[in-house]
C-alpha cells in the first residue's frame, strides 16, 4: 500500500514544517490586521466617519499592495532571510507608532499609520511565498507548505480581529492591539533568525 503524502512529508520534513508554522504567525497576524481589522478599528473603535475611514484604508491597501513585488525583487537580490528579518524587527519597532497615528484621527494620520504597518506586511507578502516553497523538495512542497500554513491561518489569521478587539476591552487602550502584533513578531523572530538562505539557490528535487 502506498503511504499517504501527508505521512511521508510529516516523517521526512517535520523540521521545515515546524519552522514554517513558526514563521507564519507574524505573517498571519500582521496581514489580517491591515486587511480585516483596521477598517472596523477606524469606524467602530475610533469613531471615524465612513467618508474618512474607507478612503484611507483604500489608499493604504493600494500603496501597500504596490510595494509587494518590489520587496520580492529585493529579496532576490539581497536574500530572503535579511529582508524578512527587516520586516519582523520593523514591525516590533513600529507597531505602536502605527496605532498611535491611526488613533490620532483624520485622513492623513490614519493613512500614515496604516502605511507604517503595511511596510512589514508588504515585505511578508512579497517574500514569504517563495521562502515557504524553497524550504521543501519538489515532492513534498505542496503538503509541506499547505498543512502548516493552513494551521497558521486558522489559528492566527481569522482570530486576529477578535483578539485585537478583546485586547482593547481588557486594557481600555485603543493602541493595545499593537502588542499583539509585537507578540506575533517576537514569536516568529527566532524561526526567521535561524532560516537557511534560499534566494537564488537551486530548488531541491
Amino acid at each position: 500500500m502506498t503511504e499517504s503524502p501527508f505521512v511521508t512529508t510529516m516523517r521526512g520534513q517535520w523540521r521545515p514544517m515546524a519552522r514554517l508554522l513558526g514563521m507564519s504567525m507574524v505573517f498571519s497576524v500582521s496581514s489580517y490586521t491591515v486587511l480585516a481589522f483596521v477598517v472596523s478599528y477606524l469606524l467602530v473603535v475610533r469613531g471615524q466617519a465612513p467618508e474618512v475611514a474607507y478612503p484611507s484604508v483604500l489608499v493604504a491597501i493600494l500603496v501597500g499592495s504596490a510595494a509587494i513585488p518590489a520587496f520580492g525583487a529585493l529579496s532576490d537580490r539581497f536574500g530572503r532571510r535579511r529582508i524578512l528579518l527587516i520586516g519582523c524587527i520593523g514591525l516590533i519597532i513600529f507597531a505602536f507608532p502605527g496605532y498611535l497615528l491611526m488613533a490620532t484621527g483624520g485622513f492623513v494620520a490614519s493613512t500614515a499609520g496604516q502605511l507604517v504597518l503595511w511596510i512589514p506586511v508588504a515585505i511578508f507578502c512579497g517574500v514569504f511565498p517563495a521562502t515557504f516553497c524553497e524550504l521543501f523538495p519538489t515532492g513534498a512542497r505542496s503538503t509541506g507548505v499547505g498543512v502548516p500554513y493552513a494551521l497558521s491561518t486558522a489559528a492566527f489569521s481569522g482570530t486576529t480581529p477578535l483578539l485585537s478587539t478583546m485586547v482593547i476591552e481588557w486594557t481600555n487602550s485603543d493602541i493595545a492591539p499593537a502588542a499583539y502584533l509585537v507578540l506575533g513578531a517576537v514569536v516568529s523572530l527566532p524561526f526567521l533568525w535561524g532560516l537557511r538562505e534560499t534566494a537564488n539557490a537551486a530548488l531541491r528535487q
